[in-house]
């Protein structure tokens, strides 16, 4: 059987939740048509003074045009590591779509595409926040383990025509922080300004990481205030839904492939301003590498894991959060290497184990039964398959 390019094709995509302004339909207009009615200048909490103190980038409203300009910008960066693994990265907006995404895809031969849609453009879409945008789609190709499970982002058994596996959404986060906007903003003159703009909670983290390279200090400050006006474009709101004194204290048993909330995901990219890993290296994906115990890549395994080790903190202020990410997670082959499904407690719960996740059990409301398959084993919650009207 030939194979089918469409089998190359990887997509994950940043969900933008629908709240909106009174007449979204005239601001968004006005932004594809490069007009700013509504500009996003204001007082930032935590300023000494008012909107004039806040630099351009992160106070200006921008529209469709400039969006794509920025997000050339950020590309550019990348080209080069993209080059380094025979892959291009191509910006391809598609402002007529209402897809409330924006979308990280892999197409054909190692095409890696980022394709921001009409939703992006809001009241609170500045420079800074289409930058840590981009990033984070960047991170999506490069951020490696752990990887994506959402999209068409299903493990694989060979990465040769996509060049990489798209990382999961918190990772992406934690790489835009950790390994792209400091990239961006390098030697940008207003990184000095964000000294009397970040949270006081944040200026102390960012002095305790980065001592006495005031250059990384600026940058970690504008990197948290750019954050937390990411969340309010994201969410297209004016109140602030994050504070770095409140992080999230959810502790989860299993890593979060999809998307954490909102105080989850400003944490990690609060962390990511605060790691200083020991490889950053854009060129090698950290933990590509295809699982001992199903032979494919993108599933988390042990092996991944011990591979991107040197590229993320793994204590203190600069490590992944708690509320998304589980280091150590063991794989399980489920002593058959292929998996297999039960009934347990008198046939009211239905157990399962499927490598490399390892077993999950759930209650039956009708009963746990074998389905009707004389070749495989397999058992069922009744009432996932209710009988025919008939019967």
């Amino acid at each position: 059987m030939k194979k089918s390019t469409s089998l190359s094709m990887l997509v994950v995509g940043l969900a933008i939740p629908s709240c909106a302004p009174a007449d979204p339909s005239k601001h968004t207009e006005a932004l594809l048509a490069g007009v700013s009615e509504d500009p996003a200048a204001r007082a930032l909490s935590g300023s000494a003074g008012g909107a004039h103190d806040v630099p351009d980038d992160t106070a200006r409203t921008i529209g469709a045009d400039e969006a794509a300009l920025v997000a050339e910008e950020v590309a550019d960066i990348y080209r080069p590591f993209a080059a380094a693994r025979s892959a291009t990265i191509t910006i391809a907006p598609e402002w007529d779509s209402n897809a409330s995404t924006i979308a990280a895809v892999i197409r054909g031969v190692r095409g890696w595409f980022v394709i921001p849609r009409r939703p992006v453009l809001n009241p609170y879409l500045t420079r800074d926040v289409m930058r840590l945008t981009v990033c984070h789609e960047m991170g999506h190709f490069f951020a490696g383990f752990p990887f994506s499970r959402a999209g068409n982002a299903r493990p694989t058994p060979d990465v040769t025509n996509l060049g990489t596996f798209l990382a999961s959404e918190a990772q992406s986060d934690y790489f835009a922080t950790k390994s792209c906007l400091w990239r961006v903003w390098a030697g940008d003159p207003d990184n000095p300004a964000y000294r009397s703009l970040v949270p006081a909670e944040g200026k102390a983290r960012c002095d305790a990481v980065w001592g006495d390279d005031q250059d990384r200090r600026d940058m970690c400050y504008r990197t948290i205030v750019v954050a937390r006006e990411w969340v309010r474009w994201r969410n297209n709101a004016e109140p602030y839904s994050v504070d770095i004194t409140t992080p999230d204290p959810t502790v989860v048993s299993r890593t979060n492939y999809g998307y954490p909330a909102d105080q989850c995901r400003f944490d990690t990219m609060v962390a990511g301003a605060l790691c200083d890993p020991e490889r950053d290296d854009p060129t090698q994906i950290p933990g590509l590498l295809p699982s001992p115990i199903t032979g494919l890549y993108g599933h988390h395994s042990v092996a991944s894991e011990d591979d991107s080790r040197t590229a993320s903190c793994h204590e203190g202020f600069g490590a992944r959060p708690a509320c998304w990410f589980k280091p150590n997670m063991p794989e399980h082959d489920c002593g058959n290497g292929v998996g297999w499904t039960r009934c347990e407690e008198e046939d009211t719960v239905l157990a399962t184990c499927t490598p490399p996740d390892g077993e999950s059990r759930r209650p039956c409301s009708m009963g746990c039964v074998r389905f009707e398959d004389p070749e495989v084993e397999i058992y069922v919650c009744a009432e996932d398959f209710p009988p025919d009207e008939g019967d």
